[in-house]
């Protein structure tokens, strides 16, 4: 049997399933784009401490050159590796990797003329080319500069785009809530309707029956249709109707005991009627009787007398 109840509870599942998807949906989004939003964040903090650590190379390789100390050049190369090994997979945008792979071009030309004048002056000892070098890695590291700046503008393009999408996305979601939200609440009218027409239309007409039932109007029409419901409603219907026909019955079975009752009735009052016709006339009889014997005892008398 089909219950109303759970016909209800059915459809406000399905529609309380409906927000927990949406609202799971929303959720995912929202992780996804803070992420992105996060990412991009962590690649600007990364991009500014490679170019802070690059900017001290060439400094820290020329004073190693005067000095032959190269501690502080060779941390700042390993700072500067683990740096690039950060970044080395996080570009996904076209604009940034073809940027980033700039800077490291650059940035490794930097280090291999570094490279390249340390084993010279290993092998040599000669100090002369310190200048030439100080002058060619300036004009390379303009190149790691002009290669950062554009990998800066091309992850702040990016932070617009993600930030724009993000605000597009929450404008959407907000609208797509309300419309969902609106939805749900005309589904909601609508399925109270729907069930309120179920339920209160057979209830008043079953009322009316009821009415017409204590006015001893018992001949009525039940829909057909109300009688194949297979819900609470039909089970009302036909247990109404299956009390009805008992209450016909009974009342049949009454009418029939009456009509003999009062078949018996006349017949009884036949027969006394009969038997008070019987006994005026017994008692007629009787008082002839008496007459005649007065009478015949007066006519005696006077007999009497006469002789």
């Amino acid at each position: 049997m089909n219950s109303i109840k759970k016909r209800i509870l059915l459809s406000y599942l399905a529609i309380i399933a409906g927000a927990i998807t949406l609202a799971i949906t929303i959720v995912v989004v929202n992780y996804y784009l803070a992420n992105q939003y996060e990412r991009v964040n962590n690649n600007m903090v990364e991009i500014q401490a490679l170019s802070d650590e690059a900017s001290g190379l060439t400094g820290d390789a020329y004073s190693g050159f005067q000095t032959n100390n190269y501690s502080k050049y060779d941390q700042r190369l390993v700072s500067v590796r683990a740096i690039e090994k950060n970044l080395d997979m996080r570009f996904d945008n076209q604009a940034s990797l073809i940027a980033y792979r700039g800077v490291k071009n650059s940035l490794g030309a930097v280090i291999n003329n570094i490279a390249k004048v340390r084993k010279q002056l290993r092998q040599s000892g000669n100090l002369n080319s310190i200048s030439t070098f100080y002058k060619e890695n300036a004009t390379q590291y303009d190149y790691v500069t002009q290669s950062i700046t554009d990998l800066i503008l091309a992850e702040n393009v990016n932070l617009t785009t993600v930030t724009q999408q993000t605000e597009q996305l929450e404008t959407r979601l907000l609208y797509l809530t309300i419309a969902i939200f609106i939805l749900g609440t005309l589904i909601s009218i609508i399925i109270s309707v729907i069930f309120s027409n179920r339920l209160i239309n057979p209830l008043v007409s079953l009322a009316l029956i009821a009415g017409g039932i204590t006015s001893e109007n018992l001949e009525f029409n039940i829909e057909e249709k109300m009688m194949k419901r297979q819900d609470e409603i039909g089970s009302l219907f036909r247990a109404f109707k299956n009390m009805v026909g008992q209450i016909k019955e009974k009342i049949e079975k009454i009418n029939e005991s009456n009509a003999l009752l009062e078949k018996e009735k006349q017949k009884a009052e036949k027969n006394l009627k009969e038997v008070e016709n019987l006994n005026n006339l017994m008692v007629g009889r009787e008082l002839k009787m008496i007459e005649l014997k007065n009478e015949i005892a007066r006519l005696k008398e006077e007999l009497t007398k006469h002789v």
